[in-house]
């Protein structure tokens, strides 16, 4: 403020200045122009006379004052107008610097203030927080005194009540043993058995009481006990579990010891009687029970202690009660066994019952294991007790001293440790009770082999009638897949047929199991020798002043171990101490920490050595040594992982065993079997349905081959001739190469062109009963096991013109034939395999294809690198078969079965596979060119006789130019997107090239890669696994369905859908459905224009799939927004791929949407018909050979043998997709239309299985095999 009014008084200061200087200047120019004016006035020298001349002068002069005055003014005006402006300017930067300093000010006084407040605040929020704080800790301590009372008030009651549980519960007991009296000759060893059980019950729950006493110590050492109660409550859970199913084992297994039928009829009339009066006894502990779940209620709302303790009484009356009710079930199941036995099933149920008795016998030492562990968990409590009360010793005596927070932390530690040691307990429970569900699982399989006896008697093959396509086409193009290698049964004898079939599968997967057994134990052995022998090199029993173990250290049993922290090492001198154990090397299992404990001065173990007497701060601690271990590995660590590891070379101790290597492996082979019997059982079982699925399938299709034989060009009768009679070929030319040749000719041979005796050219003869038809009946040699011909119209061999099924020839199965039918050795290499190593189509066909040329009785094998994020699951019987040497790096070699199929896995150790991914590394060509090289490197050190190397696109085609001996090559190209080079080259030197589609070979025929190949470039169209996509049996349905019961089938499945996507589906719309990755070759804009269309027609739009295009998923996100706010719940979008609920979305939609720019083949419109979903595809590659338009497609599908099943388009613009969409939504909508085509229905009858591709891939492989045959000789 001072500064302004300093800055205006200095402004009117020069103001007046300047003013008064203009008057003064003023005052003498008129002084002086006056003088001049005047000449001197009126003074002495008299009057003064002015002429003109001078009048002017002084004009002028004055004129020129004038000017100068005012130019001095117009100086001084600007000068203080410059002085005006440096002032302006100076006071705005005052007044700006001002305002900025009265703000800081008032900041300031605010801030002031504001502190002031908040310390007054925190003052008093300080006092009355320690006010509440003290309050509270009065209160709580008065609590705590409380809660101690009424919980040790509660722990007796509950006592009393446990009293009261346990006498209801033996008189249950009582009851259940008086039926097993009735029931089982031999209950005197279960009762033995049960009763033992029980006394380690007591014992336990006695255990349980003295852990729970321990919960009014100390805080930490309270959630110690609780812990131990929950564990040691499971551990007794486990035991009645255990108990029950061991009851229900013996139940079973006594009745094998019944001599008659007649006998076991009486005991269980007996037992009926008893069981009636014990269901009286039932009621009332049934009403205990609810007595006590009452109580139980009503005292958990008074201690959580006291309710977990009444819900495990309650969790045993719930065990006791299903017990007995299974008793009666039991009972029931057996009556009505007893009364259908018969004949032969008698003897059937021999044999089961002798299954059951070495069910029982396993039972009996499971439980006597049982009986093992639980006393070892008995006196692992007692040690646990033990701990606790010296360590409320040593913590009194340090409060006493002083030195609690340390002690504190100490036992804490022991905690920690002692935690640790009941979690090994609680895995050893968790052992043992997958010992116990893998007996039952061996009960169960024996009962469901029981049954699947049965089925196969009660089912048959349907009638040939029943399989005939009305809309089939009159006169299609013969395939192999209608000329099944299978040989025709009688309908009385299929079952025989496919029970013989189903054993026979069994006994060769149960062959394959025990010798991966036998070369994993091998293996197993050998580098558990050579670990001992490597670790034997400092192996010792003890080191003087460092460790001890105490007694013999044997396989199977304890090992107890002293050990002296006080030795020179990083680890700390204080707190607890652990022992991290290994085996063999560290490879046997997984190493396991464990935390040991104060050695205590008068132990028994001191007398180990004087050291440990006199010297150091020595430690113990027990552990289980497995059996079959060689070498103990162990170091030691401290709370802040720390380690004494011995310089780095760990510490070592042999195991004593004294059992020869063989002895080894048996007992290796008798562990792993009974570890491993339930997943065998399993595959072997899965084996054994799919044998019997597929052999009733072939069945169906040559029923239904041989009923429609006569409408193909080419067939044969018999259909299947026999070896030893007579066949005659049927041909009719019109459609093919000789429509217009006058005489036809027939030639052939037998076994794949490989049979001593030839035939042809032979003249045939037109027949009398089919116009248009030539015939030709031969002799059929004993030893023949297929029929190979071809016709012509020379009867010079080679001249003329040719009729060989596209190259392929004609072939006719032979029954009965002696010797063996010619077979192919078939090696797939490939980077992909479903389901274990899959991303895309690829994999699905490598499986899918191997199985079906294994299942015509040709030997297979796949070899795939092993990769580190496979599915292991799905591989039955892994193991380790050996390696071999490629480029300088050690590769191991693994065998195993995916889906039955024989697979060998490829590790080399350079971690070329240990990635994490299949692809996307930027390194692929030089991993799979590695993988490619090595496994032709593995197959030359088997020196193996084979037939066909099979290559899989660019990742494998390496393999085609490796040059195998003798070996014929094919290549097959799955998407022509990547890898052109390498394709390019394996398509010149294979010596088959085939794709996945006919229509993708013409559409890539010109391609730079192929061109060179195009006389051998063939497409073979892709098939589905028909076992894992199949509605009759499809447990991911709410119900399952066949075409007979579609109707119902997708009614459900789209209930199912709409409860899981929040949909609002409305009765009789359609639902549009897409199952795809969102890229660009997919057609993502013309599935996003197909949603807006769909929900404007009142449709239903779903979609399943993600993009990996982060540019495209945002664009779907944006899709399903709007559609949501637009359409609500008429949408329903889910971005991630779910194998459970792809089969949900097959189900549940009427019309699939495949609108992809090109497909190679295409699976998706496949499995939907399979499920009974209408396809809208774009005609592109596999699409087009699968999907026939119903307006537009008639005659091409009439001549690929087929019905019009789908809706199809041609361009790629929004408007040629509206084409399609729009005549399939108003087809739907026209009900009678709709039902008339019966689509659904119609759809559901295709075979898109691999059984005709598969045939057509062996007819290229025999024609090849023929060629290169004769080319070497």
């Amino acid at each position: 403020r001072g500064h302004g009014e300093g800055f205006e008084s200095s402004r009117a200061t020069t103001r007046e200045r300047v003013a008064r200087e203009v008057r003064e200047m003023r005052e003498r120019a008129r002084e002086r122009v006056g003088g001049y004016v005047r000449g001197g006035g009126d003074g002495e020298h008299g009057e003064h006379h002015v002429d003109g001349d001078g009048e002017d002068g002084a004009i002028a002069r004055f004129k020129q004052m004038e000017a100068e005055m005012r130019a001095e003014t117009e100086r001084e005006r600007r000068r203080a107008e410059d002085v005006e402006r440096d002032a302006r300017a100076l006071r705005e930067t005052l007044e700006e610097e001002l305002r900025a300093v009265r703000e800081v000010v008032v900041t300031l006084e605010r801030t002031v203030v504001d502190g002031e407040r908040a310390r007054e605040e925190a003052r008093e929020r300080y006092e009355r927080d320690i006010g509440e704080m003290r309050e509270d800790a009065a209160r709580a301590t008065r609590e705590r005194d409380e809660d101690a009372e009424r919980a040790q008030s509660d722990i007796e009651r509950i006592e009393h009540e446990r009293e009261d549980v346990r006498a209801a519960l033996e008189r249950a007991l009582e009851v259940q043993g008086e039926l097993e009296q009735r029931l089982d000759v031999a209950s005197e060893r279960h009762e033995d058995a049960r009763r033992e059980v029980e006394g380690l019950a007591r014992e336990l729950d006695e255990a349980t009481r003295r852990t729970s006493a321990l919960t009014s110590e100390k805080a930490d050492a309270e959630r110690r006990v609780d812990e131990l109660v929950v564990e040691l409550a499971a551990l007794h859970e486990e035991k009645r579990v255990v108990e029950g199913r061991l009851d229900e084992v013996e139940r079973n297994a006594g009745e094998v010891e019944r001599e008659t039928i007649a006998a076991m009829q009486r005991e269980l009339d007996d037992a009926r009687a008893a069981l009636a009066n014990a269901l009286d006894d039932k009621d009332v502990v049934e009403k205990r029970i609810d007595e006590i779940n009452r109580e139980i209620v009503m005292l958990s709302e008074e201690n959580s202690s006291g309710k977990r303790d009444l819900a495990e009484m309650s969790a045993r009356m719930d065990v006791a009660a299903e017990h007995n009710a299974s008793l009666l079930a039991e009972l029931e199941r057996v009556d009505a066994d007893a009364a259908m036995t018969a004949g032969d099933d008698i003897e059937a149920l021999k044999r089961e019952l002798e299954g059951a008795v070495k069910g029982r016998t396993a039972a009996l030492e499971d439980a006597q294991r049982l009986g093992e562990m639980l006393q070892q968990a008995k006196r692992d409590v007692a040690d646990a007790e033990l701990e606790n009360a010296r360590l409320r010793e040593d913590l009194a005596n340090a409060e006493a001293s002083g030195n609690t927070d340390a002690d504190v932390k100490l036992f804490e530690q022991l905690v920690k440790a002692q935690q640790e040691e009941i979690d090994e307990l609680h895995e050893i429970v968790n052992t043992l009770t997958l010992q116990t569900n893998a007996l039952m699982d061996e009960a169960a399989f024996t009962s469901e082999e029981s049954q699947a006896t049965r089925d196969i008697d009660s089912s048959r093959v349907a009638s040939p009638s029943q399989h005939v396509d009305d809309e089939a086409a009159p006169a299609p193009l013969v395939t192999p897949a209608q000329i099944p290698e299978v040989v025709v049964p009688a309908e009385t004898g299929i079952d025989a047929q496919v029970a013989a079939h189903v054993r026979k599968v069994k006994a060769e997967v149960e062959e394959h199991l025990l010798l991966a057994l036998e070369s994993e134990a091998a293996d197993f052995v050998g580098a558990q020798e050579a670990a001992s022998r490597f670790a034997s090199l400092n192996a010792a029993r003890f080191k003087d002043g460092v460790y001890y173990f105490v007694g013999d250290v044997r396989a199977g049993q304890r090992a107890r171990v002293l050990y002296n922290r006080h030795t020179p090492s990083p680890m700390s001198r204080d707190g607890q101490c652990f022992i991290h154990v290994g085996f063999d090397n560290w490879v046997n299992g997984a190493a396991t920490k464990t935390g040991m404990t104060p050695l205590p001065h008068d132990s028994h173990d001191r007398n180990v050595d004087h050291r440990v007497r006199d010297q150091g701060d020595w430690w113990v601690v027990e552990f289980p040594v497995p059996q079959g271990a060689a070498t103990i590995d162990f170091v030691f660590s401290d709370a802040d992982n720390k380690f004494d590891n011995n310089a780095n070379g760990d510490y070592h101790c042999g195991i004593s065993d004294g059992k020869s290597r063989e002895e080894k492996i048996a007992a290796r082979i008798a562990a792993q079997r009974k570890a491993k019997q339930g997943t065998m059982e399993k595959s072997i079982a899965r084996a054994g349905q799919r044998a019997a699925k597929l052999m009733r399938s072939r069945a169906e299709a040559l029923a239904h081959a041989e009923a429609t034989a006569t409408l193909n060009r080419v067939y044969t009768t018999p259909y299947q001739p026999a070896a030893g009679g007579e066949a005659t070929i049927h041909y009719r030319p019109e459609g093919g190469p000789l429509t217009h040749a006058g005489t036809i000719y027939c030639q052939g041979s037998w076994n794949r062109w490989n049979h001593p005796y030839d035939f042809g050219p032979l003249e045939m003869h037109a027949s009398d009963d089919a116009p248009g038809t030539f015939e030709l009946t031969l002799h059929v040699p004993s030893d023949a096991h297929i029929m190979d011909f071809v016709f012509t119209d020379r009867d010079v061999p080679g001249a003329g013109a040719y009729d060989s099924n596209d190259q392929a020839d004609y072939h006719a199965t032979i029954v009965g034939g002696t010797g063996h039918a010619p077979k192919l050795h078939i090696v797939h290499i490939a980077v992909e395999m479903a389901p274990i190593a899959k991303v895309g189509g690829m994999g699905d066909v490598v499986t899918a294809l191997a199985r079906a040329t294994m299942e015509d009785g040709h030997d297979v094998d796949v070899i795939v690198p092993k990769y580190d994020c496979m599915d292991y699951t799905a591989v039955d019987g892994l193991h380790r078969i050996g390696s071999v040497k490629h480029d300088n790096v050690d590769v191991d070699v693994y065998r195993g079965w995916v889906e039955d199929v024989p697979t060998t896995f490829l590790h080399p150790r350079n971690g070329f596979f240990d990635v994490g991914c299949i692809y996307g590394r930027g390194d692929d060509h030089v991993r799979f060119g590695f993988f490619s090289a090595a496994a032709l490197t593995w197959m030359r050190s088997r020196n193996e006789q084979v037939d066909i190397i099979h290559a899989h696109d660019w990742q494998t085609a390496p393999v085609v130019w490796g040059k195998y001996p003798k070996a014929v090559t094919a290549l097959t190209l799955h998407n022509l997107q990547f890898g052109v080079d390498l394709i390019k080259r394996g398509m010149e030197a294979c010596d088959i090239a085939t794709t996945v589609s006919p229509t993708y070979a013409n559409e890539v025929r010109d391609h730079g890669a192929v061109q060179h190949a195009q006389r051998k470039f063939v497409g073979i169209r892709n098939g589905i696994d028909t076992d894992i996509w199949d509605p009759s049996v499809d447990e991911f349905l709410p119900l399952t369905y066949d075409a007979s019961t579609v109707t119902a089938g997708k009614r459900a499945a789209v209930a199912a859908l709409s409860e899981r996507l929040k949909l609002n589906h409305p009765e009789g719309a359609p639902v549009v459905g897409v199952v795809s990755r969102l890229t660009a070759q997919k057609g993502i804009h013309l599935i996003k224009h197909a949603c807006h269309r769909a929900l404007e027609r009142g449709a239903t739009f779903v979609l399943l799939g993600s993009a990996p295009d982060g540019a495209h998923q945002h664009e779907f996100n944006m899709l399903a927004q709007d559609m949501a706010n637009k359409y609500p719940g008429r949408s329903g979008f889910m971005f991630k791929y779910d194998e459970a609920f792809s089969h949900m979305m097959y189900a549940g939609c009427d019309f699939l949407l495949v609108p992809s720019m090109f497909e190679p083949c295409g699976l998706t419109q496949m499995i939907a018909m399979r499920y009974g979903a209408v396809p809208v595809v774009r005609s592109t590659g596999g699409l087009r050979d699968t999907v026939f338009d119903i307006d537009n497609d008639a005659d091409r599908a009439s001549s690929a043998g087929l019905s019009t099943n789908g809706f199809s388009f041609d361009g790629t613009q929004t408007s040629d997709m509206d084409y399609a969409l729009n005549r399939a939504l108003d087809a739907y909508y026209d009900k009678p239309r709709w039902s008339s085509l019966a689509l659904p229905k119609r759809v559901m009858t295709v075979d898109w299985s691999w059984r005709a591709p598969a045939k057509l891939y062996v007819d290229r492989y025999w024609r090849a095999v023929k060629k290169k045959r004769e080319s070497s000789s």
